[in-house]
């Protein structure tokens, strides 16, 4: 399939999704995590605009740098959302920066002194990657077997960083990711293709996760006191009925 048109409909749909998504969070903004989610979608759509306009007002340094800080930023805001919904401590504040002046580092150096840009990917693929398979890994071990609809986030989260590791292979079959502005349909059909499903998986799993906290908060309402925080009178006599029965 065309790469160009392929990404031209990627964009309105992270677009559309990120509206999406930010009316949820106005309407939920208590819920941990959630806002991080947003962002990453606004990441994710900043980036899929630039790569679908590269061609045409961006430079190859400005096409390299919009799309790889993107791209990662999404996936770093993805596993601090998770570990915030989870109700792990924030990471350390020298990380994303240290990330930047990677990716910063790795850009300059295959753009302006060692020219391979199919090689400008390996990078960023490794941190996105991990950091997907990170966000992933947070909400597998943070109380799935209780919350089913969790592994719905970790499969696809999960599938898509080893996937972005695993797209390194063009790389390596060819240079086959040398993104340019002149060549944006270095970018091969399946990639974008892949990101689509993923981008659609995930922000299922992330409303799933949204509803999921907001049945729990009902539930301890209609169970619970409001002053005291005890089972009221209707939980009691259900746990008597439940104990009985067995």
């Amino acid at each position: 399939m065309h790469t160009p048109t392929l990404l031209s409909m990627l964009t309105v749909l992270l677009g559309v999704m990120s509206l999406g998504l930010f009316v949820a969070w106005r309407f939920n903004p208590w819920i941990p995590g959630f806002n991080k989610w947003v962002l990453a979608y606004v990441f994710a759509f900043l980036s899929s605009l630039a790569l679908s306009q590269g061609g045409t007002w961006l430079t190859d340094l400005q096409l390299s740098f919009s799309s790889n800080f993107f791209i990662t930023l999404m996936a770093f805001y993805v596993f601090v959302g998770a570990r915030e919904y989870i109700g792990y401590r924030p990471l350390p504040r020298w990380l994303m920066p240290f990330i930047l002046l990677v990716l910063t580092a790795n850009v300059i150096f295959f753009t302006l002194i060692a020219y391979q840009p199919a090689y400008r990917a390996v990078t960023p693929s490794l941190i996105a990657g991990l950091l997907f398979i990170s966000g992933a890994w947070t909400i597998a071990v943070g109380g799935s077997r209780s919350f089913p609809a969790r592994y719905v986030f970790a499969a696809a989260t999960g599938f898509h960083g080893l996937f972005v590791i695993g797209r390194l292979w063009f790389v390596y079959a060819g240079n086959s990711l040398a993104l340019t502005p002149s060549n944006v349909s270095g970018i091969p059909a399946i990639i974008i293709m892949e990101s689509t499903i993923f981008l659609v998986l995930v922000a299922f799993g992330n409303m799933m996760l949204v509803n999921e906290r907001i049945n729990s908060e009902l539930r301890y309402v209609a169970e619970r006191d409001s002053l005291t925080g005890v089972l009221n009178r209707r939980s009691f006599v259900c746990i008597q009925q439940a104990n009985f029965c067995c």
